[in-house]
């Protein structure tokens, strides 16, 4: 299937851009270590800045709203995509085996729609010249066997179809990317942010954690790392 029934968790993980971050990000709390040092000398912030702060809001808000979505929306609606696909039921057909035009004798065999191999012999079968085929009259049987087996396999892709495009008209893709946008604005805005003390630069140092996006684009986040402890370090902020 084109959308299986991926479980939020998953899901997020893979448009995130996969986790595994812990690594980097103690990587970059290292080199924020000067600045984290130097803020500890003076008078410590007590609390984060109040427009970070309502940045990581608004990340907060967009994630808990995207969160029930999953929940409420894509979850069962993948569910049951997945169980009207597997609903739609095989053919299997039994046939004894036959003596070919070259006079060897083939295996009894049985046929399979859930088997693309089987669907492939078949449809090879079904275009074999009549001047071709065996005179064996096993061969008849498997003959017939293959055309229905074929004609099963076409009844089941037309039905596949059908339970694809009700799929489609749901258009969740189309709502999910609605809803990832305000998280993406407040993370860009969130890594954008000049952070003013200590407290800051943690915070966007939690943030790039938790949505993984070092391992995405290691160098520009360590960037984005010394460039807030930098300004920390020369009193900029």
């Amino acid at each position: 299937m084109n959308m299986n029934a991926i479980t939020n968790c998953t899901r997020r993980s893979v448009l995130r851009g996969g986790a595994g971050a812990v690594a980097y990000s103690a990587g970059a709390a290292a080199i924020a270590g000067g600045a984290l040092a130097g803020a500890a000398k003076g008078a410590s912030p007590q609390h984060i800045s109040p427009s970070l702060s309502r940045l990581l809001d608004q990340y907060a808000d967009a994630d808990r709203a995207i969160d029930r979505w999953y929940a409420s929306t894509w979850n069962p609606a993948t569910e049951a995509h997945r169980a009207a696909a597997e609903a739609i039921p095989h053919t299997t057909i039994a046939v004894r085996g036959y003596r070919n035009v070259l006079d060897e004798d083939t295996p009894p065999h049985t046929y399979s729609t859930a088997n693309p191999r089987d669907v492939a012999r078949c449809k090879g079968i079904m275009s074999i010249p009549a001047d071709l085929q065996s005179t064996d009259p096993r061969w008849q049987d498997t003959h017939r066997a293959a055309r229905r087996l074929t004609i099963a396999a076409k009844w089941r892709e037309r039905k596949l179809a059908r339970v694809e495009r009700q799929w489609k008209v749901l258009d969740l893709s189309a709502q999910e990317a609605r809803l990832w946008q305000p998280i993406h604005a407040a993370t860009d805005a969130i890594l954008a942010f000049p952070v003013a003390n200590a407290l800051d630069l943690g915070a966007k140092l939690d943030h790039m954690e938790y949505v993984g996006t070092f391992e995405s684009y290691p160098d520009k986040y360590q960037q984005i790392i010394r460039d807030d402890v930098r300004r920390l370090s020369s009193g900029e902020a």
